[in-house]
C-alpha cells in the first residue's frame, strides 16, 4: 500500500488506490514529457523491475522481501524519472 500511496504523489503517474487491494500495483504514465519506452528503460538502468501492460500503464509487484526502504527508494527514481525527462 505504502508504494501505491506513493505513487499517488508523483506528479505524471495516476493510480486508482481504491483499487489497490494486493501487493500487485498498476498505474499509469500520465506525463506528456517522457515516453512509456524511455520511462521503463530508465527505470532498467536503475534496477527496477516493472511490466508495462498497456501503451501507458505499469505493473510493479512488491513481496516479502521488499522492505520500506527499497520502496522509499523506488518512489525516489520514479519521481526523478518522470521530473527530469
Amino acid at each position: 500500500r505504502c508504494l501505491a500511496e506513493g505513487i499517488a504523489q508523483i506528479p505524471g503517474l495516476s493510480i486508482d488506490l481504491a483499487r489497490m487491494q494486493t501487493n500487485i500495483i498498476y498505474f499509469d504514465l500520465v506525463s506528456d514529457r517522457i515516453t512509456a519506452d524511455v520511462f521503463m528503460k530508465q527505470l532498467g538502468q536503475k534496477g527496477i523491475k516493472l511490466l508495462r501492460t498497456g501503451p501507458s500503464r505499469f505493473r510493479m509487484v512488491t513481496h516479502y522481501g521488499i522492505h520500506s526502504e527499497d520502496i522509499d527508494a523506488t518512489l525516489m527514481c520514479l519521481g526523478k524519472v518522470v521530473r527530469e525527462s
